[in-house]
Parts: structure tokens; C-alpha cells; sequence
């Protein structure tokens, strides 16, 4: 197979495309046809050293295969995956929790220490095949593309926390998007109008330029 690695950090120059033998998956995971991974700026830090490091996790690896996010088909699966078979449209999670560490009991998943973070602990989606726990990927909807899916979960994810979690938004509240040309921010009216919790009511910011709210009649 096809895929891209990096051996040392530095600029865009140090991806080296190769050929490599296709990964074989253990009995609690599956092999994973990509079809489709975004660029993300999490790509970016790695490549250049610039991840800072978090309790419980390892140092950052080389050789490393960058792609934190990636969608495509099952190839195959291992004998105790269940739920998932050859042929399924899925989307990998961009960080997948182990549900028991003390991070994950406290409701803090995001800094599970137990499980590997694709293009960290274990290698991303920059190749044409790519192994996964069965627990660190979902079925994908037939309405969306595979480019779509593999550049949804980590800005929308994001988003969701900042409106439910941070802000704590009421329905119908007014929001202002900065930087609506990057990923979260392109992702926050429609993620919250999803959510329930923001209206058509939204001032987007992004270079300077405002496109204004319609006045609240309200």
C-alpha cells in the first residue's frame, strides 16, 4: 500500500511517500479502506515539534503517519469485533476513550490515557489502509460524502463542547463566530442550530469583514 511518513520534524519536505506492506488487524479491530483524510492543524504541530506533552501520554513518536481524522470502508474485521463487517461506511474518532482510566470517570474522555490517538500513539489516516480498535470508530451515514466525514468529527466536536460545555447557551441566545474560515468556526452555526442552542440570529467575523445579524424583533 501507499502511504506517507515523516522520520524527522521540520517543514512539509520531510513526507516521504513509500510503499509499505498492508496492516493486518488484531482480534478486536479492523482494517480500514481510507477513502478520504483531512489536513488539520494538529498535522502542522506535529510536524514541526510543536505538541505539547500531556500527563500519562507518551513522547511523540518517529516514525510517525500523520492524519488524525479519516473515513472509508471495513476490509476486514477481526473475530471479536462486533456491530462492524466488510463493506461498512465508518468515520475513525479523533480521540477515541477507553471509558475506565481516571480521566475517563471523571468525564474528562478527551485526556483518556488508555487508548492510542491516531497520528500520535499510533500511526493516522495518510495511508490507503489503516487499522482501528472497533471502539475508536462509527458507522457513517449514507448522506454524507467521505470527504465530509473525515472533516466533521474534530470541528463539530469542538463546537458541541464550547456551546454545551463552556458557554452554556440557552435556545434562541444570539453568537458571535470569530475566524468562521477555519474549521470551528465554519463549524459553529451549523453545529449549534443541530444542537438546539443557537438561532439564525449570528454575527460571523471572519478577516475583519462582519456579515450582520438581522435586528431581534425580540
Amino acid at each position: 500500500m501507499t502511504a506517507v511518513r515523516m522520520y524527522e520534524y521540520d517543514g512539509p519536505e520531510v513526507l516521504k511517500v513509500e510503499t509499505h506492506p498492508v496492516p493486518v488487524p488484531g482480534d478486536n479491530q479492523v482494517l480500514i479502506k481510507v477513502k478520504a483524510t483531512s489536513v488539520t492543524g494538529w498535522d502542522y504541530v506535529y510536524r514541526n515539534q510543536m505538541v505539547k506533552p500531556i500527563p500519562g501520554r507518551g513522547a511523540l513518536p518517529l516514525p510517525q503517519q500523520l492524519g488524525r481524522e479519516a473515513s472509508g470502508d471495513i476490509a476486514l474485521v477481526g473475530k471479536n469485533v462486533r456491530g462492524f463487517a466488510p463493506g461498512d461506511r465508518i468515520v475513525t474518532l479523533v480521540s477515541p476513550a477507553c471509558g475506565s482510566c481516571p480521566f475517563c470517570q471523571r468525564g474528562f474522555d478527551n485526556l483518556c490515557i488508555r487508548t492510542d490517538l491516531p497520528a500520535h500513539t499510533s500511526f493516522g489516516g495518510y495511508a490507503e489502509y489503516i487499522v482501528r480498535d472497533q471502539q475508536s470508530i462509527l458507522h457513517a451515514p449514507d448522506n454524507l460524502s467521505y470527504d465530509q466525514l473525515a472533516c466533521i468529527l474534530w470541528s463539530y466536536g469542538t463546537v458541541l463542547n464550547m456551546i454545551d460545555g463552556r458557554a452554556q447557551l440557552c435556545a434562541g441566545e444570539s453568537v458571535l463566530i470569530t475566524g468562521a474560515s477555519g474549521g470551528d468556526g465554519h463549524s459553529g452555526n451549523p453545529a449549534g442550530k443541530v444542537d438546539g442552542r443557537v438561532s439564525d440570529h449570528c454575527a460571523i467575523v471572519c478577516f475583519g469583514e462582519v456579515q450582520k445579524p438581522p435586528r431581534s424583533r425580540s
